[in-house]
């Protein structure tokens, strides 16, 4: 239990930075692999005369600098005999679209659910279910609406990686002639060889009635699976929360129903040590009067449950997003005030007992909620929501990032251009030597930066360190080409084996990295990756040429890195994609605060461009640098700062 305190922050800011008309909400915030974040949610166009939302991205570094913003919509034309002019009118409306979840693709891509109206302000057609791709710089590479027929409304609120390729959708199906009846659908999509996304598995759509209504809002895969887990009205005349497991083909295998003896809420759930923590809200006796309160359950992967929990005082306190930071559940709160206005707050609770271990509330706002968080690579956690300052002015998206509790310390390990052969006749080893001044283990993750492979099908990469070992990835069976920023961490959203090369995000490992805790930092740390496949050497060159050890440990006041290690800890990351055409994104680590100067030569040692030239403190960063009109061909990038100077380079191709 290392985080007894809250969580200091590190930064917190409003998007747009400053107050625009109109109401901006984050409905999913999500970590890539170089640190930086990607937001999904809604912006409503309230001062327009044909009102309407549409789906807002923003992509953020790891500073909290805004790199762009994009909002996406579109039309829909009509038209209409005019029956006193008996002339044809033409009448252009906008769509009504929302997201409500996303994901990182193996492309690197965001791909995002939600729901899409043609044609808002009539009846004409029923909302479909939202599939749209964004690229890295914010284009759109694929956009489609799906169940949009009839007078079926249906909406997708969860997306997660199919068992055997694509994409699993659980969403919502009211069907024509149900009336307020919702049903359940669990849908699987996967492009075929143009591009495009198909639903075409059978059964196509997999539909569930538990009650009168049933919400999915949360899938993941899990042993061969799925669990899925929502709110569903029961023939008790309440809300309760369910989750079930079914079987590859999404059929039933167990539901579990949870909740009191009034409405309950399902907010979020995090998947941890073999164990499933549902929290969302539950309306419990306070006083004279109900309150919600914060609901938080346990339960192992037969659906047992282990215990349920609530907290909260005499105010209403709503559980909306969970994860694990320094091995205890945090949990994102909307907390009501005595104003009876909305606070955002953070509730930490003992994995193991469900004690509460403290809840604090952040900000000073009119009104503020939380709508999604998530844990960071570097042992943090990050927030999203929305917030105003008055009661005139419409909300923004409100981001906050937060360190790891002041009573521990983060290191990344950097271990880079090894260029070590991988063989099938022997193991390839490399190993990390670590001296620390303290013995506690809080947290570790492994980034595979970079290993080059024809089949990473036949690959099994293992993590060793004072007499335990670790499998990390055993043969997955979407092989493929290469490992490319590919992070393992115990709270990772996707088991490695759902993932497709080159594998890049964040993945649970094939073992958990829990072990671990109960050793000391101190002495090897060895990556093994053994080639199950044939033929020594492949042809087209077998190569681990980087990977990345994070440690959290208790804080101290050695580094715990020696000094051969504390070099390769600094300067710049390699370049992101490369080659690249429209951008390419320059990750870089500072030992300590102070001015940087980015800089882009040609191959005439001639100046390109400047990235950026300001002061930062100690840490990981990125800056995007965009080429504009440049030549194609090798650009050396420069990074100086505090009389160190660090070169990479780069290829643009056109």
């Amino acid at each position: 239990m290392a985080n007894a305190q809250e969580l200091p922050v590190r930064w917190a800011n409003f998007y747009p930075p400053d107050w625009e008309v109109n109401n901006f909400s984050a409905e999913k915030i999500i970590e890539i692999t170089n640190g930086g974040l990607v937001v999904a949610g809604t912006r409503r166009f309230e001062s327009l005369t044909q009102p309407h939302n549409e789906v807002l991205v923003m992509r953020i570094d790891v500073d909290g600098h805004m790199i762009w913003e994009k909002s996406f919509g579109g039309l829909y034309t009509r038209y209409v005999l005019n029956e006193e002019t008996d002339e044809i009118d033409t009448i252009i409306t906008p769509w009504e679209q929302v997201a409500n979840d996303m994901l990182q693709t193996p492309e690197g891509n965001f791909l995002i659910t939600g729901f899409r109206d043609y044609t808002a302000d009539f009846a004409d057609t029923p909302n479909g279910v939202l599939l749209m791709e964004v690229s890295p710089s914010g284009g759109v590479v694929y956009d489609s609406v799906f169940y949009n027929f009839g007078q079926d409304d249906c909406e997708g609120f969860s997306i997660a990686p199919a068992i055997g390729g694509g994409y699993v959708i659980a969403a919502t199906l009211k069907r024509e002639g149900f009336g307020t009846n919702d049903q359940m659908m669990l849908l699987r999509f996967e492009k075929n060889s143009e591009g495009l996304y198909e639903n075409h598995e059978y059964p196509k759509s997999v539909d569930t009635q538990l009650g009168i209504y049933t919400h999915p809002r949360w899938i993941r895969q899990l042993m061969g699976g799925y669990l899925v887990a929502g709110t569903f009205f029961s023939v008790n005349t309440k809300n309760e929360i369910f989750l079930q497991r079914t079987f590859e083909d999404r059929t039933e295998r167990w539901t579990r129903y949870f909740g009191g003896a009034n409405d309950d809420e399902f907010g979020d759930a995090v998947i941890y040590d073999e164990h499933i923590y549902l929290v969302g809200s539950s309306k419990v006796p306070v006083g004279m009067s109900e309150r919600y309160q914060v609901y938080l359950v346990k339960i192992n992967f037969q659906g047992d449950t282990v215990w349920t929990r609530t907290y909260g005082g005499p105010s209403t306190n709503y559980g909306i997003a969970i994860d694990v930071v320094d091995n205890d559940l945090v949990i994102g709160v909307n907390a009501i005030n005595a104003q009876m206005h909305s606070e955002m707050a953070l509730l930490s609770v003992d994995a193991v007992t469900g004690d509460s271990l403290w809840m604090h509330t952040y900000g000073s706002f009119y009104s503020s909620a939380i709508r999604s968080a998530t844990r960071t690579s570097d042992f943090g956690y990050v927030l999203a929501g929305r917030a105003n300052n008055t009661a005139t002015q419409d909300p923004r998206i409100y981001v906050m990032r937060f360190n790891n509790s002041s009573n521990t310390a983060g290191q990344s390990l950097v271990r880079e251009n090894l260029n070590l052969d991988i063989v099938t006749t022997n193991p390839t080893k490399d190993v990390i030597s670590v001296t620390a001044d303290k013995n506690n283990i809080y947290g570790v993750t492994v980034v595979i930066d970079s290993l080059i492979h024809p089949s990473v099908g036949d690959l099994e990469i293992s993590l060793e360190h004072d007499g335990t070992e670790v499998i990390l990835i055993d043969q997955p069976v979407n092989s493929g080409e290469n490992f490319i920023h590919t992070g393992l961490v115990d709270v990772g959203e996707y088991p490695v084996a759902s993932g497709y090369a080159p594998y890049t995000g964040w993945f649970r490992p094939e073992q958990l990295l829990l072990p671990f805790l109960s050793h000391d930092p101190s002495g090897e740390w060895i990556l093994t990756i053994t080639d199950h496949g044939t033929g020594g050497i492949k042809s087209t060159g077998s190569v681990l040429e980087g990977w990345t050890l994070n440690l959290m440990t208790e804080a101290g006041t050695g580094t715990g890195i020696p000094a051969k290690e504390s070099l390769m800890n600094v300067g710049l990351e390699p370049i992101r994609p490369n080659p690249f055409n429209q951008e390419a994104i320059i990750g870089f680590r500072l030992a300590v605060s102070g001015h940087v100067k980015l800089t882009i030569y040609n191959q005439l040692g001639q100046l390109a461009g400047v990235v950026t030239d300001e002061y930062l403190t100690e840490g990981i960063h990125e800056r995007i640098w965009h080429p504009g009109n440049l030549t194609a061909g090798t650009y050396y990038i420069h990074l100086e700062s505090g009389g160190m100077i660090s070169v990479r380079k780069a290829f643009l191709v056109r």
